[in-house]
């Protein structure tokens, strides 16, 4: 814990190696390593940490039924995270599905908790949809659940904004917004997070309907506010602000912009494929082919 979210994560990854041998049977033993790993571009071993924790976890919850559930939500919740690290769209969906089992319990209904597994599995499922802008899915009305709390609506309406935004339908990504902006107020558990949401949902717009220099003014807003937020593992954003940027400047053919937000997103995220893919898409559309061809290798 004392080395995650520094600049220095590899300090920490001796006691990666020794901590989970030593305490081969505490879940949150074998979990931690993923913590450090997740943000050392060692993604491969960031997964193969939360897995191992999961299955050993399974265990405990299936032989108590009051072993409490939390920890494991959050365990397979950073697992998903990593998989959407590395690609893997299919096995991020099937462990949002295992925690959509977690059904709540009254208690946990009628509080804010967004750290009860079936939240967090609702999380995971907007966070891997937008990641991978599986824009069909979506928008086909089944694969987002319609929930009657605050914090998964609001959610729901930046997710579908932004595939309205991304296929042309710019006025359904405004009716989004609004939506999304009107449920603020009351969305007390993640009103930060939902608030840029809303100005990256704007500057989305913004940005396809012609005004580019007020949309990457607003991009540029959002991803100082994300990076302001305090520190939480898995990020309290669903994906990085800069990310959406590049992404949104690339269909736009604007790969200068698209290279410099790919590069401060590698910042944030050591060794994303996504974000390699889409720096040697920008560096092959300003023509440096050479370097293209790197960062694709990479």
């Amino acid at each position: 814990h004392a080395w995650e979210g520094s600049r220095t994560p590899e300090k920490a990854w001796r006691a990666n190696e020794r901590y989970p041998a030593l305490v081969p049977n505490i879940p949150h033993a074998l979990h931690m390593p993923g913590h450090i790993y997740a943000q050392s571009d060692k993604v491969a071993e960031a997964i193969q940490s939360f897995t191992v924790a999961a299955e050993n976890e399974l265990k405990w919850i299936e032989a108590d039924s009051l072993y409490p559930t939390g920890h494991h939500g959050h365990n397979v919740h950073f697992l998903i995270h990593s998989l959407n690290l590395d690609g893997q769209y299919q096995s991020s969906v099937k462990w949002v599905q295992h925690l959509f089992t977690f059904k709540e319990t009254p208690r946990e209904k009628a509080g804010n908790s967004q750290r009860v597994p079936w939240r967090q599995a609702y999380f995971g499922l907007i966070k891997t949809t937008v990641r991978f802008e599986r824009w069909n899915e979506i928008l086909d009305g089944r694969t987002l659940p319609v929930y009657d709390k605050p914090e998964q609506q609001a959610w729901r309406h930046w997710a579908i904004g932004l595939a309205h935004s991304a296929t042309g339908q710019q006025d359904r990504a405004k009716a989004a917004l609004a939506d999304l902006e009107k449920l603020l107020p009351t969305a007390t558990a993640s009103r930060e997070p939902l608030a840029i949401a809303a100005m990256e949902l704007q500057a989305s717009i913004t940005a396809r309907t012609g005004d580019r220099k007020q949309a990457y003014e607003l991009f540029r807003k959002a991803a100082d506010r994300e990076a302001s937020q305090i520190y939480t593992e898995p990020p309290a954003y669903p994906r990085p602000v800069t990310e959406g940027w590049a992404n949104v400047a690339v269909s736009l053919g604007d790969f200068a912009v698209a290279e410099r937000a790919y590069r401060e997103l590698l910042t944030l995220e050591p060794g994303s494929g996504r974000a390699y893919f889409g720096l040697s898409r920008s560096l092959a559309g300003l023509g440096w082919t050479r370097e293209a061809n790197e960062a694709r290798e990479r």
